[in-house]
């Protein structure tokens, strides 16, 4: 029984248009062990085409073509798949161009005279992606947290306020209902709250809120 064939790590779409310069970058990428299927093309249509088709997690374009270019293929790779590493290939050395790539959204910008350059590039690009990636999925966890949190605060039967250095942020509608108040008029400077808290009840208040400041450090 044979082993199946793993999958390759990297799809790397080239926008490329000299054969020979494809060539040269597979040669050092198999040199340096990667692991990739790659596929090439040198027009607009193409290009999207085989973001659809091909499915790349890497691309690696020239700058200049003679009916298409990296900033082109970079702002349609950033409209349609941003969170595939996007390194520009040159064999202009020219710092305007290098900061022109670099604001528009390439993860990296490499000149062909000095390829070797490429290997770090693309393990770096690769990594921030992968840590963009992360960030994005903690922080969804995050407001989907907050979202079912302040859902079950808004359910509650008890009128529940939060307060952030001594300013009002959030009162859920129980709150407003039985107070007769929003949060605008509470954070307003002539609102006494002590005012709305019953006599027989204003010292456990006041207790209870001096318990529930968090002290700096703890």
């Amino acid at each position: 029984m044979t082993s199946p064939i793993p999958n390759p790590q990297l799809r790397i779409l080239f926008a490329e248009d000299v054969s020979t310069d494809r060539e040269m970058v597979e040669r050092l990428l198999r040199q340096n062990k990667f692991d990739f299927i790659s596929e090439c093309v040198d027009s607009e249509q193409e290009f999207r085409q085989m973001l659809v088709d091909f499915k790349p997690t890497l691309i690696l374009s020239d700058y200049r073509m003679p009916s298409f270019d990296g900033m082109k293929a970079l702002k349609i790779a950033q409209d349609e798949i941003p969170d595939v590493p996007f390194i520009v290939l040159t064999g202009s050395i020219n710092e305007d161009i290098a900061v022109e790539c670099m604001r528009n959204g390439a993860d990296d910008y490499v000149i062909k005279q000095n390829l070797k350059r490429l290997i770090p590039s693309i393990h770096s690009a690769i990594e921030k992606k992968k840590l963009k990636r992360s960030q994005e999925e903690i922080q969804k966890q995050l407001e989907s947290s907050d979202m079912k949190y302040r859902m079950l605060i808004e359910q509650s039967v008890d009128a529940i306020f939060m307060l952030l250095n001594n300013k009002f942020i959030f009162v859920n509608h129980n709150f407003e209902l039985w107070f007769k108040i929003n949060l605008e008029e509470l954070n307003s400077p002539d609102f006494i709250f002590t005012s709305i808290v019953a006599e027989e009840s204003l010292k456990e208040f006041q207790n209870n809120i001096a318990e529930a400041v968090i002290k700096p450090g703890t």
